[in-house]
Protein backbone atom coordinates (compact mmCIF):
# COMPACT_ATOMS: atom_id res chain seq x y z
CA UNK A 1 0.00 0.00 0.00
CA UNK A 2 0.95 3.74 -1.23
CA UNK A 3 1.03 6.03 1.80
CA UNK A 4 0.12 9.51 0.92
CA UNK A 5 2.76 11.84 1.13
CA UNK A 6 1.83 14.90 3.19
CA UNK A 7 1.47 18.47 1.66
CA UNK A 8 3.91 19.87 3.60
CA UNK A 9 6.73 17.37 2.41
CA UNK A 10 6.07 17.79 -0.89
CA UNK A 11 6.08 21.52 -0.68
CA UNK A 12 9.57 20.32 0.53
CA UNK A 13 10.73 18.02 -1.54
CA UNK A 14 10.20 20.57 -4.75
CA UNK A 15 11.81 22.54 -3.02
CA UNK A 16 15.28 20.95 -2.54
CA UNK A 17 14.66 19.83 -6.47
CA UNK A 18 14.67 23.30 -7.50
CA UNK A 19 17.10 24.29 -5.44
CA UNK A 20 19.83 21.60 -6.78
CA UNK A 21 18.38 21.78 -10.48
CA UNK A 22 19.42 25.83 -10.04
CA UNK A 23 22.91 24.74 -8.63
CA UNK A 24 23.44 22.41 -11.54
CA UNK A 25 22.05 24.19 -14.27
CA UNK A 26 24.33 27.00 -13.67
CA UNK A 27 26.62 28.37 -17.07
CA UNK A 28 30.41 28.16 -16.92
CA UNK A 29 30.40 32.02 -17.50
CA UNK A 30 29.02 32.50 -14.16
CA UNK A 31 31.09 30.45 -12.03
CA UNK A 32 33.56 32.37 -9.73
CA UNK A 33 36.78 32.44 -12.72
CA UNK A 34 40.67 31.76 -10.66
CA UNK A 35 42.86 33.99 -11.39
CA UNK A 36 45.94 32.98 -12.74
CA UNK A 37 48.84 34.23 -10.22
CA UNK A 38 51.81 32.79 -12.74
CA UNK A 39 50.81 35.90 -15.14
CA UNK A 40 53.32 38.47 -14.92
CA UNK A 41 50.61 41.01 -14.59
CA UNK A 42 49.54 39.40 -11.34
CA UNK A 43 52.73 37.81 -9.85
CA UNK A 44 55.39 40.04 -10.20
CA UNK A 45 56.22 43.70 -9.09
CA UNK A 46 56.39 44.95 -12.83
CA UNK A 47 55.92 48.93 -11.80
CA UNK A 48 59.22 50.67 -11.56
CA UNK A 49 62.22 51.73 -13.91
CA UNK A 50 63.75 49.68 -16.86
CA UNK A 51 67.26 51.08 -18.35
CA UNK A 52 69.19 49.80 -21.61
CA UNK A 53 70.77 50.36 -24.44
CA UNK A 54 68.83 48.70 -27.27
CA UNK A 55 70.26 48.19 -30.88
CA UNK A 56 70.02 50.43 -33.61
CA UNK A 57 70.45 50.36 -37.32
CA UNK A 58 73.35 52.92 -36.92
CA UNK A 59 75.25 50.69 -34.26
CA UNK A 60 75.32 53.04 -31.55
CA UNK A 61 71.95 51.65 -30.18
CA UNK A 62 68.94 53.46 -28.49
CA UNK A 63 69.82 54.15 -25.10
CA UNK A 64 66.27 53.40 -23.34
CA UNK A 65 64.48 54.05 -20.26
CA UNK A 66 60.98 52.96 -19.35
CA UNK A 67 58.73 53.65 -16.46
CA UNK A 68 55.99 52.08 -16.07
CA UNK A 69 53.35 52.80 -13.29
CA UNK A 70 50.43 50.65 -11.73
CA UNK A 71 47.92 53.01 -13.07
CA UNK A 72 48.96 51.73 -16.34
CA UNK A 73 50.70 54.75 -17.65
CA UNK A 74 54.33 55.11 -19.24
CA UNK A 75 56.92 57.04 -19.83
CA UNK A 76 59.55 56.54 -22.42
CA UNK A 77 62.72 57.86 -22.80
CA UNK A 78 64.92 57.62 -25.93
CA UNK A 79 68.61 58.76 -26.85
CA UNK A 80 68.73 57.91 -30.56
CA UNK A 81 71.63 59.12 -32.70
CA UNK A 82 70.97 59.89 -36.47
CA UNK A 83 73.48 61.33 -38.82
CA UNK A 84 76.02 61.80 -36.31
CA UNK A 85 73.16 63.89 -34.60
CA UNK A 86 71.87 62.90 -30.83
CA UNK A 87 68.43 63.34 -29.92
CA UNK A 88 66.43 62.85 -27.11
CA UNK A 89 62.83 61.71 -27.51
CA UNK A 90 60.70 61.76 -24.38
CA UNK A 91 56.59 60.55 -24.67
CA UNK A 92 54.23 59.86 -22.23
CA UNK A 93 51.22 57.28 -22.95
CA UNK A 94 49.56 54.51 -21.49
CA UNK A 95 50.24 50.84 -22.27
CA UNK A 96 47.42 47.33 -22.08
CA UNK A 97 47.94 44.38 -21.73
CA UNK A 98 47.44 41.44 -23.67
CA UNK A 99 45.15 38.35 -22.56
CA UNK A 100 47.87 36.37 -20.63
CA UNK A 101 48.89 39.40 -18.73
CA UNK A 102 52.74 38.80 -19.90
CA UNK A 103 53.14 41.48 -22.65
CA UNK A 104 51.83 45.08 -22.51
CA UNK A 105 51.99 47.54 -25.47
CA UNK A 106 52.95 50.66 -25.98
CA UNK A 107 50.48 53.63 -27.75
CA UNK A 108 50.47 54.03 -31.27
CA UNK A 109 52.44 56.89 -31.05
CA UNK A 110 55.19 55.31 -29.97
CA UNK A 111 55.11 52.12 -32.88
CA UNK A 112 52.59 50.01 -30.68
CA UNK A 113 55.93 48.41 -29.29
CA UNK A 114 55.04 45.71 -27.41
CA UNK A 115 57.56 44.53 -23.84
CA UNK A 116 57.62 40.83 -22.65
CA UNK A 117 57.32 41.16 -18.79
CA UNK A 118 59.59 38.95 -16.86
CA UNK A 119 61.08 38.88 -12.91
CA UNK A 120 63.91 42.00 -13.49
CA UNK A 121 63.51 43.20 -16.80
CA UNK A 122 61.11 43.66 -19.79
CA UNK A 123 61.76 42.92 -23.10
CA UNK A 124 61.33 44.66 -26.88
CA UNK A 125 59.84 41.90 -28.77
CA UNK A 126 59.49 41.72 -32.47
CA UNK A 127 56.89 41.10 -35.06
CA UNK A 128 56.88 37.36 -34.89
CA UNK A 129 56.79 37.51 -30.73
CA UNK A 130 59.83 37.36 -28.36
CA UNK A 131 63.67 37.57 -29.84
CA UNK A 132 65.47 34.64 -30.12
CA UNK A 133 69.13 33.64 -30.77
CA UNK A 134 71.98 34.65 -28.97
CA UNK A 135 71.22 39.18 -29.56
CA UNK A 136 67.95 37.63 -28.13
CA UNK A 137 69.30 39.25 -24.33
CA UNK A 138 70.41 42.79 -26.17
CA UNK A 139 66.89 43.20 -26.52
CA UNK A 140 65.79 43.62 -22.78
CA UNK A 141 66.25 46.67 -20.27
CA UNK A 142 67.05 45.91 -16.95
CA UNK A 143 65.15 46.73 -13.67
CA UNK A 144 66.35 49.41 -11.67
CA UNK A 145 66.23 48.85 -7.34
CA UNK A 146 64.10 52.23 -6.36
CA UNK A 147 65.03 53.85 -3.09
CA UNK A 148 62.68 56.92 -3.20
CA UNK A 149 62.50 59.66 -0.73
CA UNK A 150 60.20 62.75 -0.56
CA UNK A 151 62.16 64.77 -3.44
CA UNK A 152 64.21 62.36 -5.12
CA UNK A 153 64.73 58.94 -6.05
CA UNK A 154 67.93 57.04 -5.92
CA UNK A 155 68.12 53.82 -8.77
CA UNK A 156 70.70 50.87 -8.52
CA UNK A 157 71.79 48.60 -11.12
CA UNK A 158 71.28 45.36 -9.77
CA UNK A 159 73.75 43.92 -11.97
CA UNK A 160 76.68 46.43 -10.34
CA UNK A 161 76.42 45.25 -7.16
CA UNK A 162 80.16 43.75 -5.95
CA UNK A 163 80.58 42.51 -2.02
CA UNK A 164 83.43 42.88 -0.54
CA UNK A 165 85.21 46.02 -3.26
CA UNK A 166 87.09 47.56 -3.27
CA UNK A 167 88.08 46.51 -0.41
CA UNK A 168 86.66 43.99 2.79
CA UNK A 169 83.35 45.49 4.52
CA UNK A 170 82.92 47.45 1.05
CA UNK A 171 79.81 47.18 -1.71
CA UNK A 172 80.37 48.91 -5.04
CA UNK A 173 77.46 49.30 -6.90
CA UNK A 174 76.43 51.83 -10.07
CA UNK A 175 73.53 54.53 -9.16
CA UNK A 176 71.35 57.34 -11.22
CA UNK A 177 70.27 60.13 -8.37
CA UNK A 178 67.25 61.96 -9.52
CA UNK A 179 65.93 64.88 -7.94
CA UNK A 180 62.49 66.51 -7.95
CA UNK A 181 63.88 69.64 -7.99
CA UNK A 182 67.16 71.60 -9.23
CA UNK A 183 70.04 71.86 -6.49
CA UNK A 184 71.62 75.06 -6.07
CA UNK A 185 74.62 73.44 -8.49
CA UNK A 186 71.89 73.51 -11.28
CA UNK A 187 71.50 69.72 -11.53
CA UNK A 188 68.35 67.27 -11.33
CA UNK A 189 70.41 64.22 -11.63
CA UNK A 190 73.54 62.54 -11.31
CA UNK A 191 75.33 59.22 -12.58
CA UNK A 192 77.88 58.22 -9.94
CA UNK A 193 79.39 54.58 -8.58
CA UNK A 194 78.83 54.12 -5.14
CA UNK A 195 81.08 52.40 -2.40
CA UNK A 196 79.11 52.00 0.63
CA UNK A 197 81.52 51.54 4.07
CA UNK A 198 79.42 49.34 5.84
CA UNK A 199 81.47 49.56 9.31
CA UNK A 200 81.78 53.14 8.96
CA UNK A 201 78.36 53.90 8.06
CA UNK A 202 79.21 56.27 5.13
CA UNK A 203 79.69 56.06 1.13
CA UNK A 204 81.82 57.70 -1.57
CA UNK A 205 80.88 58.95 -4.88
CA UNK A 206 83.55 58.28 -7.78
CA UNK A 207 83.19 59.53 -11.48
CA UNK A 208 80.33 61.99 -10.77
CA UNK A 209 78.46 63.03 -13.83
CA UNK A 210 75.68 66.11 -13.45
CA UNK A 211 72.92 66.37 -15.38
CA UNK A 212 70.24 69.40 -15.98
CA UNK A 213 67.22 66.76 -16.25
CA UNK A 214 66.33 63.78 -14.58
CA UNK A 215 67.28 60.22 -15.66
CA UNK A 216 71.04 61.67 -17.06
CA UNK A 217 68.87 64.05 -19.46
CA UNK A 218 69.63 67.36 -20.88
CA UNK A 219 73.05 69.21 -20.50
CA UNK A 220 76.13 67.84 -18.98
CA UNK A 221 76.37 70.09 -16.51
CA UNK A 222 79.83 69.07 -14.76
CA UNK A 223 81.85 65.91 -14.01
CA UNK A 224 84.30 64.94 -11.77
CA UNK A 225 86.99 61.80 -12.01
CA UNK A 226 88.16 59.87 -9.18
CA UNK A 227 87.25 59.22 -6.04
CA UNK A 228 85.01 61.77 -4.38
CA UNK A 229 84.84 62.18 -0.29
CA UNK A 230 83.34 60.23 2.47
CA UNK A 231 80.14 61.45 3.43
CA UNK A 232 78.67 60.02 7.13
CA UNK A 233 75.20 57.95 6.64
CA UNK A 234 72.93 60.20 9.49
CA UNK A 235 69.14 58.87 10.78
CA UNK A 236 68.06 62.12 8.24
CA UNK A 237 69.35 60.68 5.43
CA UNK A 238 66.39 58.06 4.45
CA UNK A 239 67.12 57.01 1.46
CA UNK A 240 70.73 55.77 2.25
CA UNK A 241 70.18 54.63 5.56
CA UNK A 242 68.29 51.87 3.40
CA UNK A 243 70.76 51.22 1.10
CA UNK A 244 73.43 50.78 3.66
CA UNK A 245 70.41 47.97 5.51
CA UNK A 246 69.77 46.29 2.36
CA UNK A 247 73.36 45.99 1.08
CA UNK A 248 75.60 45.94 4.12
CA UNK A 249 73.51 42.97 5.80
CA UNK A 250 73.96 40.66 2.94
Amino acid sequence: MTLPIPASSRLLLASLAATALATTALPASAKTAVPDTHQARIALDWDGTYSGTIPSASGSGYQTTLILQRNGRYTLLQDIEHQGKRYAERSNGRFTWDKQGSTIQLARKDDNQRFFVSEGYVELQGEQGRQTGPMASEYRLTKLTSYPGKLEELLIRPDSVQQDQPRKGQVSLDGIWNMRHATQLGHRSLSAQFVLDCQGKSYTMNDVRYYAQPHLRGKLLDQSKGQGHDIPVTPEDKVMTRVLKDYCSR
